[in-house]
């Protein structure tokens, strides 16, 4: 049913297809990361890679809102 409406809704089923097989795992990994810290979520902060790995993941998730925005900009009178 789910998969019905994505399609009427022009969705791309590959990444709703790779977030159920991938979920489990990254939900397991971050409660041991959590686990092995003592419950303090500061360690997913910490390293040098870690961080720059968030700033890829937030560029990843904004890169699409800011590239449609400046292409309706610049189609604006």
């Amino acid at each position: 049913m789910i998969g019905y409406f994505a399609r009427k809704l022009e969705f791309d089923l590959a990444p709703i297809i790779l977030g159920f097989v991938l979920g489990d795992v990254a939900e397991k990994n971050l409660r041991n990361a959590l686990a092995i810290s003592g419950g303090d979520a500061s360690i997913l902060f910490n390293s040098a890679i870690s961080q720059i790995l968030w700033v890829c993941a937030i560029l990843i998730v904004m890169a699409p809102l800011a590239l449609n925005w400046w292409r309706r900009r610049a189609a604006a009178p």
